[in-house]
């Protein structure tokens, strides 16, 4: 008896993700994705660190809130990480972006050289 609810609520949990992942992402999402990212980490002011361009690749979550959760950051600083989590997390998404998981790659520099 248990082994058989067991399977129906496995049954009922893998038709309720299936319809929530089957929310098409276009590559569209991606880039106006981007844009609003480079849009809150604009001009960063990196001169008391030792960096002057940076790559990293963000792995975003894109809630029901249509809010950006960051994952994940692969990036060989550790400021840069912290940086954009504090930047990203949970900044509202505009425009039509469907929910869902994105990987973004970007490249930071120093914003203070342009201000000198």
């Amino acid at each position: 008896m248990k082994y058989s609810k067991l399977k129906m609520l496995m049954a009922v949990a893998l038709i309720l993700g299936g319809a929530v992942s089957s929310q098409a992402i276009g590559p569209e999402d991606g880039k106006i994705l981007r844009t609003q990212i480079i849009s809150h980490i604009e001009n960063p002011d990196l001169r008391y660190t030792d960096i002057q361009k940076e790559s990293a690749t963000v792995h975003i979550q894109v809630n029901a809130k249509s809010e950006m959760v960051v994952v994940q950051v692969d990036s060989e600083s550790q400021f840069v990480d912290e940086y954009l989590k504090a930047k990203l997390n949970y900044k509202k998404v505009t425009g039509n972006v469907g929910m869902g998981r994105y990987v973004i790659k970007i490249t930071m520099q120093d914003g203070s050289l342009a201000k000198r």
